[in-house]
């Protein structure tokens, strides 16, 4: 009796063994492609999700700064508080890149921003030192040097924020092709509600301005009082004192606790907030 397996239970074996190596080789893919699919979803959706707060922390210190004089009219409070925020921005920042499944890409996206924070500092130490210096000038030299600075403080700003913005755009460009998303770089629209003029102001930590609902303004300003009226329309407000002088604005920014405008004979911008009545 020969030792040697009939032809056709060895090629019956063979084929068993085959069908079996080829679904065990799929199933094996099958499985891996699954893992493959699921940690590319989980690292799309942790992108997204890290790039949301930081749009939302680039637009936190843009209105910060904004603000600032709601906060305190004491300068060297404002930069001490505008340089607390910043740091609490690149903080909370430095915890988003702590989600591995971010990708590399929104890392040196989010590493860019905390960069364009901490270029932020200087520019706004420096401004802040500056309004100080120019409040122990008399009025008529403060009024001639605050213009060219304030210009000077927001040509450096753009610049600084146009050349991080165009990189951080590159890098969300190629995030997109990566992750089929639509990730952008938005920033926050100014608000403008026209009905939100009536009613006290300070400005600049300056005067206080009255928009009275009869179109009548009373302008406080070095314990002087000037009256007046004023009217409204197209985001132009034109002001016309009693003692003759004439002011035209043009309105940039406008709600029931901010008011940021134009000065057209100037083109100085100067902002205002909403007093409690």
């Amino acid at each position: 009796m020969s030792s040697v397996p009939s032809g056709g239970n060895t090629w019956k074996n063979i084929a068993i063994g085959v069908f079996t190596t080829v679904v065990a080789y799929a199933v094996i893919n099958f499985i891996g492609l699954g893992k493959k699919d699921y940690t590319q979803k989980n690292k799309k959706e942790a992108t997204i999700k890290a790039w949301a707060s930081a749009n939302q922390y680039l637009n936190y210190a843009n209105e910060k700064f904004k603000t600032i004089a709601c906060y305190s009219c004491d300068e060297a409070l404002m930069k001490k508080e505008l340089m607390r925020e910043l740091d609490i921005y690149s903080n909370s920042l430095n915890n988003i890149k702590s989600d591995k499944d971010v990708d590399d890409k929104m890392l040196s996206a989010i590493d860019r921003i905390i960069q364009q924070f901490t270029d932020m500092k200087p520019l706004y130490e420096n401004y802040f030192d500056s309004i100080i210096i120019l409040k122990s000038f008399p009025i008529e030299k403060r009024v001639e040097l605050s213009q060219p600075m304030q210009m000077r403080f927001i040509e450096k700003l753009a610049t600084l924020q146009t050349k991080d913005t165009s990189e951080i755009v590159s890098y969300l460009n190629d995030i997109n092709t990566r992750h089929h998303s639509t990730l952008k770089f938005e920033l926050t629209k100014n608000e403008y509600d026209s009905t939100a003029l009536v009613g006290k102001w300070k400005i600049e930590c300056a005067a206080d301005l009255s928009f009275n609902k009869d179109n009548t303004i009373s302008w406080t300003e070095d314990e002087n009082v000037f009256k007046g009226k004023w009217s409204f329309a197209d985001k132009r407000l034109h002001i016309n004192l009693d003692n003759g002088q004439v002011f035209d604005f043009v309105i940039i920014q406008l709600s029931q606790k901010m008011l940021i405008y134009l000065n057209k004979e100037n083109n100085a911008l100067l902002s205002g907030c909403k007093q409690k009545e």
